[in-house]
């Protein structure tokens, strides 16, 4: 009789394959939880550079168009504290005239002037997911002109930013663009040429500038010696979480949501600071003290 030898192979057991499928489970886990880190981390990086990008666009924009400000016998400049947002973040405005092409006047070279508005808007919006917001958007209206130009008449109003016309142009979506979205502070500081705050007007319980009435100094005609800018910005995510908790407390949210959107608009936000000279400061700063004109020069004799 043959003997037939049998050979038992080894196998795993059912508690060897539950731990390995735990085990394996566990990688799994955290191979996503590492790859949604890395996309949050990105999408952060990508929100902050683009967040750094306008901002610094902007506040170039801002420098440039300030340092090329005109005023004189026929414009003026206005700034305006508090305009927008008065009961919550408090947004300054400007308006003046400048010699800047960033926006409008490259359309026809025969125009070499540029009545410009810098003032902070609130917008409605809806993200991807269908989420609605509110955001305050720095916004940049210009229009061009010549010194001849009739039609706004600048020459006839030096308060030009009180004439309906103009400033029905200057809000048409023609003539203005977003400089910078997201923005929860937007203040303007002006220094006098007595080294003191040019700041002189009231206006609700704050301080304007108009260079038709002058500043503290009472020096008519003349723009501000200097001219600080602050601009505090928010990030798209906390723009979008601020912003969505804005919207609510405006329909029935109640104070509280408010308080705590406008919290996280400044948690998460960044400052920025710039400073612009106008250049034609010094000139009609030495013409209104002594009467006579002066250039960007000094005479030999």
């Amino acid at each position: 009789m043959k003997m037939t030898k049998t050979t038992q192979k080894a196998g795993f057991t059912l508690i060897e394959v539950m731990s390995a499928m735990a085990i394996l489970a566990l990688l799994v886990a955290m191979l996503a939880q590492m790859f949604t880190v890395a996309t949050d981390s990105v999408k952060r990086g990508e929100g902050e550079l683009s967040r750094n990008s306008a901002a610094q666009l902007g506040m170039e924009t801002l420098l440039q168009s300030i340092e090329g400000m005109v005023v004189n016998d026929r414009t003026a400049c206005y700034f305006h504290p508090d305009a927008g947002d008065a009961s919550g973040f408090g947004l300054d405005e400007a308006w003046f005239v400048t010699t800047s092409t960033v926006m409008g006047s490259s359309n026809n070279v025969k125009k070499s002037y540029e009545l410009v508005r810098f003032s902070v808007e609130e917008n409605t919006h809806t993200n991807t997911t269908g989420m609605v917001y509110l955001s305050y958007d720095l916004m940049y209206s210009a229009m061009a002109i010549t010194t001849t130009d009739r039609s706004p008449q600048v020459e006839d109003k030096l308060n030009w930013w009180e004439d309906s016309y103009i400033v029905n142009t200057l809000n048409s979506d023609m003539n203005k663009q977003v400089l910078i979205p997201n923005v929860v502070r937007f203040d303007f500081y002006l220094v006098g040429w007595d080294a003191e705050n040019a700041m002189n007007e009231k206006y609700e319980h704050h301080y304007s500038f108009s260079s038709t009435t002058g500043g503290n100094d009472g020096i008519k005609g003349v723009p501000p010696a200097m001219i600080d800018i602050y601009i505090q910005v928010a990030g798209d995510e906390s723009a979008v979480e601020g912003g969505s908790m804005l919207y609510a407390a405006q329909h029935g949210g109640g104070s509280d949501l408010e308080t705590r959107g406008r919290e996280i608009l400044v948690r998460d936000s960044v400052v920025y600071f710039g400073r612009a000279l106008p250049v034609c400061g010094p000139a009609r700063y030495l013409e209104a003290i002594s009467g006579k004109p002066h250039h960007y020069y000094v005479d030999e004799d």
